[in-house]
């Protein structure tokens, strides 16, 4: 009886699926500890925290912000009932308190968001500003000013401030509305022109976010995105479009850069935002894992990696696929050329991935005998197989160690399969190219005449 071989290498590539497949679709079920690269499957990377201080973690917190000039660090302290505000030098080596905010005294504010201009910068939480004040050089703390309310969003466009979710008595303004300052001064005030003023946002929800995305300003609401577009007639002010109709699922559910967005959606959907608009990109199966706490999307910017976690499941999505780590951030930031994350703990899970089901292209019953594992960088790998043979006849093999070509030895008859891999030593070096699993065709009776060619994919 004549051998075949199915070689697994896409499947292995493009890491887990992102929507119902069919049997045979070149996409795993699960993958955890590992990278989908260009080329292959690789170990993940662990990063990790350059900060010397004893941090609570206390979900969706520790934040740091890393921007143009300044590193910020807020950590939440429930216990104490209290959020503690730091600034980082840029080698981590100084950290220095800023301020207390007491829950009792300000309330319980939301993820820090720092907008810098350079010498000059503000933070919000939608319970108190935090400014750099340009002329002693020191960190204001303060409540709602005469030309900026409280809010919970801000960001830096070219030079502008445009913030969101107003918290405090402004313009008959609340967190459903959007702002913007005047031209190079932090002044919310609305003038006739409109060059600072205010609007409710078009989709009618709540303002979680805005950040710059090229010329552009988006705007994220509980409800949908808003594009804010600059004009210059009649005034230089902006004007609003509305790119999408499902809102972001919290706040902190997006990350990026300023050519570059991902955000989960209030369907637990991955979705990319660019210049040309948003894009779903799926993956809700897995993403609605994180359902019971807040999501917080993370920028690795070296490898253009986004960590998507709840603080106890984590998945990371690179320019390939989606898998899954057991590095749990609430933040990931670039200094002194190397990327770092906190907290860095690891959950301690082995690396391990099952395939989609496989059929070979035909439904009679199959007996796989041998398969074969392209890996380098390990200590050791175990295989098993899910096997159906049909309705309610299904179970799985125990697991098999390899030998020293890497060849592993198990007979297993069943029309559908699932091969599953362990692998312990699993270092940012390990490389997974390809699994070849070597069959028999058992069950010949749909089989007439020659036997066809192998299908595509599969060597005869």
């Amino acid at each position: 009886m004549r051998e075949l071989e199915l070689s697994i290498s896409e499947m292995l590539k493009n890491g887990l699926r992102p929507e119902k497949v069919p049997t045979g679709a070149q996409v795993l079920t699960e993958c955890l500890g590992f990278r989908c690269g260009k080329l292959w499957l690789e170990g993940y990377d662990q990063l990790s925290n350059p900060l010397i201080l004893d941090i609570p973690i206390t979900w969706p917190f520790p934040v740091f912000i890393s921007d143009e000039k300044y590193n910020i660090l807020v950590i939440r302290d429930s216990i104490l009932a209290e959020d503690r505000v730091y600034e980082v030098s840029k080698d981590h080596d100084t950290i220095i308190l800023l301020h207390y905010l007491d829950f009792i005294a300000y309330g319980q504010g939301s993820r820090m968001e720092l907008a810098d201009f350079g010498k000059y910068a503000l933070m919000v939480n939608g319970k108190v500003t935090i400014y750099r004040e340009t002329i002693t050089d020191t960190w204001v703390l303060a409540l709602a000013q005469a030309k900026i309310p409280l809010m919970g969003t801000i960001c830096n466009f070219k030079g502008q401030a445009v913030g969101g979710g107003i918290t405090s008595p402004w313009y008959d303004c609340d967190e459903h509305h959007i702002i913007w300052s005047k031209i190079g001064e932090l002044d919310f005030i609305p003038d006739e022109k409109n060059t600072s003023g205010f609007r409710r946002d078009p989709w009618g929800g709540i303002v979680q976010h805005t950040k710059r995305l090229g010329d552009l300003v988006i705007v994220y609401g509980s409800e949908g995105l808003t594009a804010m577009i600059p004009v210059r007639e009649p005034a230089a002010t902006f004007g609003f479009k509305e790119i999408y109709e499902v809102g972001i699922v919290n706040k902190g559910a997006i990350g990026g850069n300023v050519l570059y967005h991902l955000f989960v959606n209030s369907n637990y959907e991955l979705c990319e935002v660019t210049d040309k608009g948003v894009k779903v990109i799926g993956y809700q199966e897995y993403i609605a894992r994180l359902a019971d706490k807040d999501i917080i999307v993370s920028y690795n910017q070296t490898s253009k990696d986004f960590y998507i976690s709840n603080g106890t499941i984590t998945f990371l999505y690179s320019p390939q696929g989606l898998t899954e780590v057991s590095q749990h951030p609430s933040s990931v930031w670039y200094s002194e050329n190397s990327q770092h994350m906190i907290p860095d703990t690891d959950d301690g899970r082995d690396p391990y991935l099952i395939t989609e089901s496989i059929d070979f292209g035909f439904r009679g019953s199959k007996t796989i005998f041998v398969l074969e594992l392209g890996i380098t960088n390990y200590d050791q790998a175990l295989v098993a197989i899910d096997w159906v043979m049909g309705r309610n006849i299904f179970g799985s093999t125990i697991w098999v160690g390899e030998n020293t070509q890497g060849v592993v030895n198990l007979i297993i008859a069943g029309v559908t399969f699932k091969v599953k891999l362990k692998l312990t030593g699993v270092t940012s070096d390990t490389i997974i190219s390809y699994i070849k699993v070597r069959y028999k065709m058992t069950d010949l009776r749909s089989i007439r005449g020659v036997y066809a060619p192998p299908p595509i994919g599969q060597v005869g």
